[in-house]
């Protein structure tokens, strides 16, 4: 039980940091976890606070010159973190952690903190409301208002130790320019060492930003090539401190090192630059103490900070050209993705038009335009092809369907009646046909077959057995209604060597009309020349 309460307090602890952390600043949790976050935070930052002291301490214990200034990053840090409400915490939090573990007031500490915290934090508050107003700026934007805040705060600061020294008269006027440089670069040194590493990591483990991540995602040859070039940085490194004396030129020789960390930034972005100058200058940092002279101190932090502005600006452009060439490519495909799906749209109107076009709305059939046009194919397509046998290759057979007496079944039963009539002789006349045969409905109530039929004497059995079909079947209008007969009349022809579509129909018209002639309900095929005269089958 008391495993799963703690279990839920820091469940409930860290979703209340979390939301306090994210941006743009939220109306923030009750006043209760307020104090609860100032708490934790304040010790927190004294621990940093002190460890970063002993740690400046011990490089300076062998007489050598501290490289930075780590305080200065540490409130913008907490100022961009937390926001403009938690200011007061670090001054508050460094009096009352040493009034506790008993050391003793120093004025000027308490001073040196309390300008830090102001001037750092309250750059770091501006530079989150910022960056939470204004999220679409890109790594370059990032990176651009964190460098102005830096360079701001950096100079507000000096401006005010200078006048308090000046005021209080620690400084002499002739040290004023020394002084400041030193200021200067220790503090910017300090800011870009720990704010870019610091609020990457963080950005990554709150995950504020989505959807605003770095386009590039790293292989694994990728990281292997990454590792060696940080390799090769400290290489660079090591021969500059085995080969140069450390009153000499240390500083010029440290400047190949960038060489390595720059190509990284330039290849991989913003991550891996920052990552290659953090472990770069976590390198120069630890040999630093044989660095004992100011100037060379004070050169090795201008190759600090023109490196790490170098590679950040580096990494920032490439981050932000690789993020648009995706946004390019992923705009790309969407409009690709769009573009094929109006065209498969088009491409089915396109298809439905056509069938439209071709098709009886009415019966469903083909239309007169598509069964005048696969007729010309059948036609364009039987002729005869060399060394093939004429014999052994049906031919193309046309068959006419006319309803017998039409017009009384709309007159005397309604046009409802004769849409019922003509869609069920469609019907039959479709379930008699055979798999390559072709039913259209080319008139008001006339219908055309297209098939193969070796001679007349089989389209005369093609005719006969759709007449008697539609003979044998009558019409039933509806439930308790008479059945209606319905009869049709066949007229057909057989395409000869050298026909055409119009001789072809005006055979089987004639044989149509000889069929009505003789009697109705009968079928009748046009014989080809000089052959004996049409013969008509009596129903």
């Amino acid at each position: 039980m008391q495993r799963r309460r703690a279990g839920r307090l820091r469940h409930h602890l860290g979703s209340v940091i979390e939301a306090e952390m994210r941006w743009p600043w939220p109306d923030g949790p009750r006043p209760a976890e307020r104090l609860l976050i100032a708490a934790l935070t304040g010790a927190a930052f004294f621990a940093v606070f002190h460890g970063l002291l002993h740690l400046a301490s011990w490089f300076t214990a062998g007489g050598a010159v501290s490289l930075f200034f780590p305080i200065a990053g540490l409130c913008l840090l907490f100022g961009f973190l937390l926001g403009p409400l938690y200011l007061p915490v670090p001054i508050l939090a460094v009096l009352l952690g040493d009034a506790a573990l008993g050391f003793r007031l120093d004025l000027d500490l308490a001073l040196h903190v309390t300008r830090q915290a102001v001037l750092y934090g309250g750059a770091g508050a501006l530079l989150r409301v910022y960056q939470g107003r204004h999220p679409a700026g890109g790594v370059s934007g990032r990176l651009g208002s964190l460098l102005l805040a830096a360079i701001a705060a950096v100079v507000a600061n000096l401006a005010a130790a200078l006048a308090v020294f000046g005021w209080s008269g620690a400084l002499l006027p002739g040290d004023f320019a020394s002084t400041a440089l030193v200021f200067f670069l220790g503090d910017l040194s300090g800011l870009l060492l720990i704010v870019p590493p610091a609020l990457l990591l963080a950005d990554h483990l709150l995950e504020r930003r989505h959807g605003r991540r770095e386009a590039i995602r790293l292989r694994r040859r990728d990281w292997l090539f990454t590792g060696g070039l940080f390799a090769l940085a400290a290489v660079f490194v090591l021969l500059a401190i085995l080969g140069v004396e450390p009153d000499g030129g240390m500083p010029a020789a440290m400047t190949p090192a960038l060489l390595p960390i720059l190509i990284g930034a330039m290849l991989f972005g913003y991550t891996v630059g920052v990552g290659l100058f953090s472990l770069a200058a976590a390198l120069l940092l630890t040999i630093s103490a044989v660095v004992a002279d100011a100037p060379s101190a004070m050169a090795l932090q201008t190759v600090l900070i023109v490196c790490c502005i170098a590679t950040l600006t580096v990494g920032a452009a490439t981050s932000d050209r690789a993020r648009l060439i995706a946004r390019l490519d992923a705009s790309v495909a969407e409009r690709t993705r769009q573009l094929d799906a109006r065209n498969a749209v088009l491409s089915r109107f396109n298809a439905e038009l056509r069938a439209v076009a071709a098709t009886d709305h009415l019966t469903g059939l083909a239309n007169r335009r598509a069964f005048e046009a696969a007729l010309r194919r059948r036609l364009a397509g039987s002729g005869p092809r060399p060394g093939s046998k004429p014999a052994s290759e049906p031919g193309t057979g046309l068959l006419i369907l006319d309803i017998d007496r039409f017009k009384r079944i709309n007159d005397g039963h309604g046009h409802a009646i004769g849409d019922q009539a003509l869609i069920h002789v469609a019907r039959l006349l479709q379930a008699g046909l055979r798999g390559g045969d072709l039913l259209a409905r080319v008139g008001g109530e006339e219908f055309a077959v297209l098939c193969a039929a070796a001679d007349t004497d089989q389209l005369s059995e093609i005719a006969e057995r759709l007449r008697r079909m539609v003979r044998a079947a009558p019409l039933q209008p509806a439930e308790n209604a008479p059945p209606l007969p319905i009869s049709v009349s066949v007229g057909g022809a057989l395409a000869g060597p050298g026909d055409d579509m119009d001789g072809l129909l005006r055979a089987a018209d004639r044989a149509l009309y000889a069929a009505k002639r003789a009697g109705r309900n009968r079928s009748r095929i046009a014989q080809p020349p000089k052959a004996e005269p049409a013969r008509a089958i009596a129903g």
